[in-house]
């Protein structure tokens, strides 16, 4: 046959380009794993393997082959290594990319709040003494999600509780106090199984001006004294909401068989449109005592108003009522609040307290606060104050 112009004889021409392959296969993988090649390296960087392969193979096994012209090889050759190379580049990429948005659909926040001052709180029972204290729950939590498609995720928060002062755990018997909840979130809404929040704890929480932290909380009128703020074993469910309404529930199994223990059971329907909300809440206990609330609240844009009336069932038989009228004022980088607070067994009045408080935003995240609260039907220790320093990360 004509041999090709400006090239040599061809000489077991299918034989040469099948051990070249060979060759220049082995070559790249020695160069990718010896010469710490990678799949986002330079193009330098693969031109000097490609030289390298073509070196060998044009002074060892190839000197006459219709492959290469003179000391340098021709474009077949660079072409063919080149696509090689670049196989592997996408191949890799393809690789990493997929895995990106695998772990994109998942994520895991860190969070928690640090809270300490100087207080002396109501009552005489507990931190009666002027000394450090944390007004609100200082905690540590973890809050993750999965998407796992067609709106559907799957969700879970595990919150640890502490004493700043002393960096004991707030609950000795409950590490995960705050919450420990898996669960699945859709168009369907909510529901959560573990440890959480009753459904009618957030219509309490909601009357509280001071969100049940610190000297001025008012976690005694509002809860009537039977209302669980956490629920053990429960399975809770949020609804979407639709037309400003949406709807909770929460079911919690006794598990155990003493006597006299009952599953507990907690409702809650809520609407909020505008400047307006309001909900209406009723729970059955563990103890079998009874609780039911009713909350509204207006927003004014200088100020918010709120008003919140509860009532209750002791084990002893004995009827609570429970009344709390609350108003923030936002002024800027300051928040002034103001409650008071009414709460009856039977006939007998066990709270009447006035709470005023301030708060300044030294950042999003950062706050000093100072609260001060009387109760004139406390037993002792009427009076209570703090002053302190507050964290959220």
């Amino acid at each position: 046959m004509d041999n090709p112009p400006g090239g040599r004889p061809f000489t077991a021409e299918p034989l040469r380009r099948a051990v070249c392959s060979v060759v220049c296969l082995v070559c790249s993988s020695i160069a990718t794993k010896k010469l710490g090649f990678t799949p986002d390296g330079t193009l330098p960087a693969r031109l000097c393997v490609v030289r390298l392969v073509a070196f060998c193979c044009n002074h060892i096994s190839f000197r006459n082959g219709g492959w290469f012209e003179g000391s340098r090889p021709t474009a077949s050759l660079f072409t063919t290594l080149e696509k090689l190379s670049m196989k592997k580049t996408l191949i890799a990429l393809a690789a990493v990319a997929a895995t990106s948005a695998a772990f994109a659909q998942s994520s895991v926040t860190v969070y928690g709040k640090v809270d300490i001052g100087i207080s002396n709180a109501i009552g005489g029972a507990t931190k009666a003494e002027t000394g450090l204290n944390e007004a609100a729950g200082s905690r540590l939590g973890f809050r993750g999600t999965e998407d796992l498609g067609g709106g559907l995720k799957a969700n879970f928060i595990l919150e640890h509780r502490f004493q700043p002062d002393s960096g004991a755990q707030t609950n000795a018997a409950v590490f995960w106090q705050g919450r420990s909840i898996v669960g699945l979130s859709g168009g369907f809404g909510k529901v959560d199984f573990g440890r959480d929040y009753s459904a009618a704890f957030w219509t309490a929480l909601g009357a509280d001006v001071f969100g049940y932290d610190g000297v001025a909380n008012n976690a005694a009128s509002t809860n009537a004294g039977t209302n669980p703020t956490r629920l053990a074993n429960v399975i809770s469910y949020s609804s979407p909401t639709m037309g400003g309404f949406m709807a909770q529930g929460s079911y919690a199994f006794k598990e155990t068989a003493a006597a006299g223990v009952k599953n507990a059971t907690s409702v809650r329907l809520a609407y909020a449109a505008g400047p307006l909300s309001a909900s209406v809440a009723a729970s059955k206990n563990h103890n079998n005592t009874d609780y039911s609330a009713f909350g509204a609240a207006y927003d004014f844009g200088m100020a918010k108003a709120n008003l919140l009336i509860s009532k209750g069932e002791n084990v002893a038989g004995a009827d609570i009522d429970g009344m709390t009228l609350g108003l923030v004022v936002p002024m800027g980088a300051v928040t002034l609040k103001a409650s008071y607070a009414t709460l009856e067994v039977g006939n007998v009045k066990t709270v009447s307290q006035l709470g005023l408080g301030a708060r300044y935003a030294l950042s999003k995240r950062t706050d000093v606060y100072t609260s001060y609260a009387r109760n004139s039907k406390a037993t002792v220790d009427k009076t209570g104050f703090e002053i302190g320093l507050q964290h959220n990360f």
